[in-house]
């Protein structure tokens, strides 16, 4: 995991002269993928067993940030029928958003239909968590009123046969000082919320926090207090209460990036989506199944969101 974070740290720093010389470079189109040169993190569903793949999405408005006004539900329900997903976890979406998600489900056959979502926390954004199994409770924590950033995390209870808890979470985005201090501070927030309320049980509990944690500073993974830190509960002296970011341990970074678009000119990929497993999750995580859903079958996924879903397997 350290030598992921390192790599990643000479991969900005390498992105940093990019950027200098690519003011004098005009824009060029998005690259067109070869599916013969994308690597196959996951595993065939069919060869898995009894399980069940959970994801995070930042759906980016469903509406692709305002570019696409007739909607991007249909899209969205297709790429995630066509992965298998059976809980997606979503950012980005808007309350008047869910009765399209659900037409948009009932028009592809999609039986995701236990859907909770949240308030507007920040005033524009809310959380959505779609499952097609039974949805036990939903809570909102970490206000901000509570601390420095703007938006809650949604703590989502699920029954797959056993217990199974989501934290869905939207860090503050910025590679500025200030917005990567507020990214820390919620992620340390939560790390102690966790270790309150489970204490013990935190070793043996089917946890998963997910969503978009905007990772795009050195100080998210490197540094005293980090963000992925503070996310995998690394910053306490216990060692059975650490948890794990899939994407971070199991990627390189050439691999795990879950963003990409623009930025000044040059096309810039980045790992901003995490699927962090507490220890029991992790020890239901079925092997080789962590995925990131970038090529589609019927979807072309970068006109749905700016962010690919990510998803994997946990056994029942």
């Amino acid at each position: 995991m350290t030598n992921n974070r390192l790599l990643l740290k000479a991969g900005a720093i390498a992105l940093v002269a990019l950027l200098a010389f690519a003011c004098v470079v005009p824009p060029l189109p998005p690259p067109v993928y070869d599916p013969d040169e994308v690597v196959d993190t996951g595993s065939d569903p069919d060869d898995l067993g009894l399980h069940v793949t959970v994801a995070a999405y930042n759906v980016e408005g469903f509406d692709l940030g305002g570019e696409t006004p007739a909607g991007t539900c249909d899209g969205i329900a297709k790429a995630l029928k066509n992965a298998s997903v059976e809980i997606a976890a979503f950012s980005e979406v808007q309350p008047e958003d869910i009765d399209l998600l659900r037409a948009a489900f009932s028009a592809n056959a999609y039986d995701l239909n236990h859907i909770v979502y949240s308030s507007k926390s920040d005033g524009y954004n809310s959380f959505a968590v779609a499952s097609s199994y039974p949805i036990l409770s939903s809570t909102e924590i970490l206000s901000p009123s509570s601390g420095t950033w703007p938006r809650i995390v949604y703590q989502v209870r699920l029954d797959v046969g056993q217990g199974l808890a989501l934290y869905v979470c939207h860090l503050k985005s910025g590679s500025d000082a200030d917005s990567l201090a507020k990214r820390k501070a919620q992620a340390a927030a939560l790390a102690e919320y966790l270790r309150d309320s489970y204490g013990v049980a935190i070793s043996t509990a089917s946890i998963i926090v997910l969503g978009d944690m905007n990772t795009m500073s050195d100080g998210d993974r490197s540094g005293s207090g980090n963000t992925l830190d503070a996310l995998e509960l690394q910053n306490d002296a216990v060692a059975s209460n650490d948890f794990i970011s899939l994407t971070e341990a199991l990627l390189a970074p050439a691999e795990a990036y879950t963003w990409e678009g623009w930025v000044s000119s040059v096309w810039t990929q980045s790992a901003l989506d995490h699927l962090v497993l507490s220890p029991g999750a992790y020890a239901r995580y079925v092997p080789d199944s962590l995925r990131i859903w970038r090529l589609d079958p019927s979807v072309t996924m970068l006109a749905n969101s700016d962010h690919y879903p990510v998803l994997l397997d946990i056994s029942l």
